[in-house]
């Protein structure tokens, strides 16, 4: 993830989701010294930015090292499994697999009949990512994700980008999923020259789908399409065991189970174009992963990490806060809430240690309560 700007004023912004508006005003603050950019790696130094004639953002610094983890740090090997271009309008991701590789055994897996035709047929604008991603040994050692990460990742960038562009960040899962999709027009895999969205099971044999799941069968997941109308995709069946398996151990129960307690379950992946030993094409959702989301469609990784969220964005919703997901994945902090008004911020802990850290900090290891996110905020601001 892109490192983000601290600014004087005591907001923050991210390169990535300024327009060229917001560096015209940004510039023109700063050109009447009313405002200063700084990067957010750390806290002992300021590293101050500045934006060129051409509304580029460029460094004024000079003889300082940005941290290790820093999006901005320069060095001859990269330091994230993402890595964003020069304005941070588009990103590749480095997977921890090859994309375009997967032969399931077509004498076991395939469905025969009705399900060939039907779904070369079929065409639906879903689209995204995987769970335990094939590991190779790689002489470069450099940073990859599996496409379970990748998700997150891609998830709550879409919900930091409306947030810093002012728009409402609360939306309902529908809307949510929309706009995560159309942030994939943005977002390639190395080795691609295409982005996510553009992946085609036509031309490339692969695409990326994603959507809320209606039911699970042995053999086969119906998720929710346009309209609201479910369609089914053929799922190989170790295949399936390995993703449901991953789910339960991930949120402690099954997936009919969540769906019965009325949590929001998403199923994301790679489907592939396919040919059998008959010669018969058919299409087979071959990476599939299941995860949970929020009421607004926030990806958690952990039902405390669900909690935590519903809370935090029912707190967000009363109050005059941000909460800002880490610009590292390698934080150990699950998140901050910010109050921009006064240029200030505590950290959100899950499941740590109970000690007393620097700053206003909320250590949980259970969903905080309306009363334990009041006084977290007291903290903030005094």
């Amino acid at each position: 993830m892109i490192t983000r700007f601290i600014l004087s004023s005591g907001g923050v912004c991210y390169s990535n989701f300024l327009s060229e508006s917001d560096r015209v005003r940004l510039k023109a603050l700063m050109e009447q010294g009313h405002l200063t950019m700084r990067c957010g790696c750390r806290d002992d130094v300021e590293l101050l930015y500045g934006i060129s004639a051409d509304y580029r953002i460029y460094p004024l610094h000079n003889g300082y090292e940005h941290s290790a983890w820093c999006s901005r740090r320069q060095s001859e090997e990269r330091n994230s499994a993402v890595v964003y271009d020069a304005d941070g309008n588009n990103s590749t991701v480095f997977l921890s697999f090859d994309v375009k590789v997967f032969s399931p055994s077509h004498t076991q897996y395939v469905e025969r009949d009705e399900t060939a035709e039907e779904y070369v047929n079929e065409t639906d604008d879903l689209t995204v990512a995987l769970p335990g991603a094939v590991k190779r040994q790689r002489k470069d050692m450099l940073p990859r994700c599996n496409l379970r990460q990748m998700l997150s990742i891609i998830n709550r960038d879409t919900y930091s980008e409306r947030l810093m562009k002012g728009k409402y960040a609360v939306l309902s899962e529908e809307y949510f999923k929309n706009a995560l999709l159309a942030r994939c027009k943005t977002i390639y895999l190395n080795g691609f020259g295409k982005s996510l969205r553009a992946l085609s099971l036509e031309e490339d044999r692969v695409a990326f789908v994603y959507g809320k799941v209606e039911k699970c069968e042995k053999t086969a997941v119906y998720i929710f399409g346009s309209e609201g109308r479910a369609y089914r995709r053929f799922v190989p069946e170790k295949i399936m065991e390995r993703a449901i398996n991953e789910f339960h151990d991930l949120y402690g129960m099954s997936v009919e189970e969540s769906m019965e307690k009325e949590y929001p379950v998403y199923v994301a992946g790679f489907v592939y174009k396919k040919v059998n030993r008959e010669g018969s094409i058919y299409i087979c959702f071959g990476r599939p992963c299941f995860f949970l989301v929020t009421r607004n469609g926030i990806y958690a990784g952990s039902m405390m990490e669900h909690a935590t969220l519903e809370s935090v964005f029912s707190f967000m919703q009363t109050h005059a806060v941000k909460f800002l997901f880490p610009d590292t994945e390698q934080a150990n902090h699950f998140g901050v809430l910010r109050v921009d008004k006064q240029g200030k911020e505590g950290r959100i802990y899950i499941n740590c240690a109970p000690v007393k850290l620097e700053g206003a900090t909320l250590c949980l290891n259970e969903p905080p309560t309306g009363a334990q996110m009041e006084k977290f905020f007291e903290d903030i601001c005094f």
